[in-house]
């Protein structure tokens, strides 16, 4: 064991340390026992979606935990706060939380261990070597990191990957956009494959009417985006959009709700198309429905979305939605009838779908409620907790077949 602990990090591990736990959890002998690993010490997509999974596979009588490193402050500060375990402990340092964390899975090992994005998964490969359980793996993004890696070294990541994977029982994507990806690149080995979408904390009926009321109290229209500031997001054709915007409704305001290393950039280029009192900066928001309640119709300019959480937020609050016609914005937003797509870097059709929603206010509330009904049925955490405990279970009968 203590090899393995040192083959994952080269360092020698911590005491063995319990997790942080908020309060003794039962443990039933028939429950399901599933650890959650997030390599990450950011607070994203990911994350969110980590949290409102275990939260609700709780709720279903599943003792589901989170593993992530020490220094995920904000991941554990909301996983405190919603009861979830987290382990190692905190107090644990930040080189030595895999190895401790393989301590702690080989002395009480889970019968699922599901992994969540590149370094989690090459951690969980060695994990599943110290648990008999199921290893799962859920994929995230259209090009991962393995991907974007170019000659020999990307030949190499993507090799790797094809090889942990091979131990992979359950793999499990977010769109179907992903999924396909992953079969092409031939990287969910001899896995189950299927498709769950994210879990989104959906909003109550009191908090969709409450955002209704408050954006039909605006006076000008107000187009809303929520998310990293990066290159790969294209929100500079957003941006060059806005102009355009601007001559059928020069009224209207944009809310960019995010940070990111592009941020700086982004507004020069606002700066330079005369444009900077049109937009709001938000940096960084703990509460993206506090954004999208005083907005109108919500952007996505993401090529390479490989699910949108942001996007299905905006339409469980009733916010029509213009995006990408490609990766999974392209499954999400049916045109139409919850919004508009649009070709790839297109300012001028971005534009052009911007202003055919918000100029007229029957088509934005017809496509917002249906927009809505969409997100409620098809993106609720409880939803996603049912089918990917169900996907845990078909995977557990295998186990001696």
């Amino acid at each position: 064991m203590m090899a393995i602990c040192r083959s994952l990090n080269g360092a020698r591990p911590c005491p063995a340390g319990t997790a942080d736990v908020p309060g003794p959890a039962a443990r039933p002998e028939d429950a399901l026992r599933v650890l959650h690993v997030v390599s990450s010490d950011s607070f994203a997509g990911i994350e969110r979606h980590v949290l409102n999974l275990i939260r609700e596979l709780r709720t279903l009588g599943c003792l589901a935990e989170l593993a992530c490193p020490p220094t995920a402050i904000r991941l554990r500060e909301e996983a405190l706060a919603a009861g979830i375990p987290s382990r190692p402990s905190a107090t644990c340092r930040p080189r030595t939380w895999l190895a401790t964390l393989a301590r702690d899975v080989a002395d009480d090992p889970p019968g699922v261990l599901h992994v969540h994005d590149g370094r989690a998964a090459v951690a969980g490969a060695l994990l599943s070597l110290l648990a008999p359980g199921r290893l799962v793996r859920t994929q995230h993004f259209t090009h991962p990191a393995s991907v974007e890696r170019s000659g020999l070294r990307g030949r190499a990541s993507l090799g790797m990957h094809r090889l942990l994977n091979r131990r992979l029982d359950g793999y499990t994507a977010v769109s179907r956009i992903v999924a396909e990806g992953a079969r092409e690149r031939r990287e969910t080995g001899h896995a189950q494959v299927v498709v769950i979408p994210p879990a989104i904390e959906l909003p109550s009926r009191d908090a969709v009417e409450s955002a209704r009321m408050e954006r039909a109290q605006i006076a000008y229209p107000v187009v809303a985006f929520a998310g990293r500031l990066e290159a790969e997001r294209q929100l500079d054709v957003l941006l060059r959009a806005i102009p355009l915007v601007l001559t059928k409704l020069p009224r209207s305001h944009f809310v960019l709700a995010g940070s990111g290393a592009v941020e700086g950039q982004l507004r020069l280029l606002a700066a330079q198309l005369g444009i900077e009192q049109n937009i709001t900066w938000t940096g960084w928001v703990p509460d993206t429905y506090a954004v999208l309640s005083r907005a109108h119709i919500y952007v996505n300019t993401w090529p390479r979305e490989g699910f949108g959480m942001a996007t299905a937020e905006a339409m469980a609050l009733g916010l029509p939605v213009v995006a990408i016609n490609a990766g999974a914005s392209a499954e999400i937003v049916d045109p139409g009838v919850t919004g508009f797509l649009v070709s790839e870097g297109d300012s001028d059709a971005l534009a052009a779908a911007i202003v055919r929603v918000l100029a007229d206010d029957e088509l934005a509330s017809t496509m917002g409620h249906a927009a809505h009904l969409r997100a409620m049925s098809a993106y609720g955490a409880k939803r996603t907790a049912q089918d990917t405990l169900a996907f845990y279970r078909r995977l557990s009968e295998t186990l001696g077949s």
